[in-house]
């Protein structure tokens, strides 16, 4: 027997510990992203990072993960971007999977925020994601679920849909990050299309969390 972790971003370079301190002087979560902070730091030392030096530190961080008796995790993308990146991401999360003896399921979530270069331009990045990086990852084999980030100033209802869409039509299984820093609708998007799993709804409506609770699809 083991512990199961469902939501991890395995893959990553850099640190952010300089954050908590902006925290504890009231910065957001949102407030850090928007000066470059948060997933847009992670972003930046991930690119750099090469595949090699990727592998040694998830390894590192699955070493870790054993010890305190988990043994199953989901590896999300989502730290690198563009469409090379959020590539070399998963082929890592496949490398490791079969150096390590714990298990990972494999999520892309090339919809984890808006990148620099894409600033104010949401439409042409999230047509990125649908036009190139969703059908080269199936195409590839590279990952088992499709994430999206949906949240105010990250990406909207519709667009979260479209991207989900184009996901379930490559045979990638629908998640979502929603209703994580307001109430967005996020759980019902979620029952609706039927996602495998909601992840945070910290602000979701108690019709959302019923409705979500119902028709969340269960993996098969």
């Amino acid at each position: 027997p083991g512990f199961v972790d469902p939501h991890t971003h395995l893959v990553f370079a850099g640190s952010r510990e300089d954050e908590f301190q902006m925290r504890v002087e009231g910065a957001s979560y949102m407030e850090i992203l928007g000066l470059g902070g948060g997933i847009l730091k992670t972003v930046k030392e991930t690119r750099k990072a090469s595949v090699e030096k990727l592998v040694d530190i998830s390894l590192k961080t699955l070493d870790v993960m054993l010890e305190h008796g988990t043994t199953t995790v989901e590896g999300k993308s989502g730290y690198g971007l563009t469409t090379k990146d959020e590539l070399k991401i998963l082929e890592v999360v496949r490398r490791v999977n079969q150096l390590h003896c714990v298990d990972i399921a494999s999520t892309f979530m090339g919809a984890h925020a808006i990148p620099p270069e894409y600033k104010g331009d949401s439409q042409g990045y999230i047509n990125l994601v649908i036009t190139e990086m969703i059908p080269k990852v199936a195409e590839k084999g590279l990952a088992e679920f499709c994430d999206v980030f949906c949240e105010r100033g990250v990406f909207s209802l519709e667009q979260t849909r479209r991207i989900l869409a184009t996901g379930k039509n490559c045979g990638l299984k629908p998640k979502v990050h929603a209703d994580e820093m307001s109430l967005t609708g996020g759980a019902e998007l979620a029952a609706d299309v039927g996602t495998v799993s909601a992840d945070h709804l910290l602000f979701s409506s108690h019709e959302g969390i019923k409705l979500s609770l119902i028709h969340i699809s269960e993996p098969t």
